[in-house]
């Protein structure tokens, strides 16, 4: 029985994650995968979706932002105008914050590729084995968790490869992704073109459907890395918001709510650093992140590492932190509690007020990371300052994100006095109790929801997404204004600049004859000054 050497990721590679992923396939022609895998010996392929999202060594090279899921979550935020960082030498995802990796040969557009496809190769072989057997209540948790997963992959790879619903003139005849699901037999992958976005979008709304329904009563899962039925429904929230459906975005946030067993992070939950764990009340799905995996292993080559400013020995120990930019965090209010996430311009947060760290206040113990507007958001591992060891969950989907959609759902489809009803609930009893919508408009709530979406998810990697979804300008400088980002990065960007899509790599355009490098955009990469005078409707 040969090893499928290839499934749209990579050429001449197996996909193999420490023996845990066994894709194997039939002689050409048959389906891949499809028939080949005994239900009662699944758990290892439903287990490795965990680990591929935090797999380290995906690129098979040693760049250091190699680490799966949570680096591709810090690109997106480095191509964004809202995480700033003041290094260069250390800074792993400058590349992206400069938009120098849009080149199709580029490690990080293989990284992402490879590791999305990796993603959807697994989840296509458990759907294979499992979509016509006798189910049973462990075959239903398989199932749905599969199809939610894959429904995850072509969510992002969808909008990272095309421009969204509300901002192209025609989803039907855009290109988006080649589409690989169970049925895809060996000969289809090497010629394979991209599919259209109206295309992905149908099967990643039939994906959520299948694992709603096969969710619905299943037993309840191990841990988080699970996806269950509130993720599902969380995730066609997504799916729908992404598309401007605004009122079925609402109706599915609110059922996500209704499903998830989690709570509301109050006041006092985020008036210290935390973030880092799946045990944190209102997380609804995360990557979970073992001890003893390379990643950690590796001790700099993790999420931790770059983003944790009390990180003793990662990346953010040299100076790589991540600092929010000053004419954003100008605009939240003093009686916001989550203004101290950030330290301000004297390197002070009532969040870390009295902190200690061998004897020393933390600002002086970790003093090259302690910088003007960086985060103190993200605890160390087991909220143990300095720890050894960088082993914190990646946080994927959250009660609060749930909140944030209804409430832009509603507002968007007609409904705007309950749309400010749940955002002002949510906002005056668990982080600003002064907070009262200025909005007259649907379009003007819509700014507040996203100014809200900047600062609650803030370093978790949605801010790319909105950027796309929203169509909004990307600003990092502004007239009058202060700006955080190295010089040779204050630029802005127009909303629909082909630069912010991302390349299908070479590795597959030279393994697939369907897709051809004229299929990608034509980047241009900008310079400090470009974009002077745009405006995003939040910043200016």
């Amino acid at each position: 029985m040969k090893y499928l050497k290839h499934i749209i990721i990579m050429a001449g590679a197996a996909l193999l994650l420490n023996s845990c992923v066994d894709l194997e396939t039939t002689p050409e022609g048959d389906n891949v995968l499809a028939g080949q895998k005994d239900p009662t010996m699944l758990s290892s392929d439903v287990n490795s979706l965990n680990s591929i999202l935090t797999y380290c060594g995906v690129d098979d090279t040693d760049e250091h932002f190699d680490f799966g899921y949570p680096a591709l979550c810090m690109m997106y935020d480095a191509l964004t105008a809202d995480v700033p960082c003041p290094e260069t030498g250390y800074n792993w995802f400058r590349g992206s914050a400069e938009y120098d990796d849009r080149v199709y040969t580029d490690e990080a557009q293989r990284l992402a590729w490879r590791t999305y496809y990796r993603y959807i190769a697994v989840a296509n072989s458990v759907i294979a084995a499992l979509k016509e057997a006798e189910e049973t209540e462990e075959s239903k948790l398989y199932l749905g968790y599969a199809y939610g997963a894959r429904a995850f992959g072509y969510l992002n790879l969808v909008q990272m490869y095309a421009f969204n619903y509300g901002v192209i003139a025609d989803p039907a005849s855009t290109k988006a992704v080649p589409i690989v699901d169970e049925e895809t037999t060996g000969d289809d992958i090497f010629d394979n073109p991209r599919a259209s976005v109206a295309q992905v979008y149908e099967l990643i709304m039939s994906d959520l459907d299948a694992a709603i329904i096969s969710l619905d009563g299943a037993d309840a899962r191990p841990n988080k890395s699970y996806i269950d039925l509130g993720v599902a429904y969380g995730l066609r929230a997504r799916a729908n918001l992404a598309m401007h459906n605004y009122a079925a975005a609402a109706s599915d946030a609110e059922k996500a709510l209704g499903a998830s067993k989690t709570t509301l992070l109050s006041l006092d939950d985020v008036s210290t650093p935390g973030f880092n764990d799946d045990g944190v009340p209102s997380v609804m799905w995360a990557a979970l992140v073992s001890p003893t995996s390379d990643a950690v292993t590796s001790g700099i080559v993790n999420w931790v590492s770059h983003l944790c400013t009390f990180d003793d020995a990662g990346y953010t120990s040299v100076g790589g932190v991540r600092q929010i930019n000053q004419m954003l965090w100008d605009l939240i209010p003093a009686s916001d509690v989550r203004k101290g996430w950030w330290v301000d311009a004297d390197l002070q947060s009532p969040n870390i007020a009295g902190w200690t760290y061998e004897n020393e206040p933390v600002q002086a113990a970790f003093e090259t990371a302690f910088k003007p507007f960086v985060n103190v958001k993200f605890h160390d591992y087991e909220n143990v300052l300095g720890g050894a060891e960088n082993a914190s969950d990646w946080i994927m989907m959250r009660r609060e994100e749930m909140i944030l959609i209804q409430a832009e759902g509603l507002a968007m489809s007609n409904n705007l006095p309950e749309g400010k009803a749940v955002l002002e609930r949510w906002v005056q009893e668990n982080r600003d109790p002064g907070f009262v919508s200025a909005a007259t408009t649907a379009e003007e709530f819509q700014d507040e929801v996203w100014f809200q979406r900047r600062i609650e998810l803030w370093s978790e990697g949605f801010a790319y997404f909105d950027l796309m979804r929203l169509n909004k300008n990307m600003v990092r400088v502004a007239e009058g204004k202060p700006s955080t980002f190295l010089v040779a990065q204050q630029f802005n960007m127009a909303a629909g600049d082909p630069t912010f899509l991302w390349l299908v790599p070479d590795e597959e355009i030279n393994a697939n004859k369907g897709v051809s490098i004229s299929d990608n955009p034509v980047p241009t990469t900008p310079a400090t000054g470009n974009g002077a005078g745009l405006t995003d409707g939040v910043v200016n």
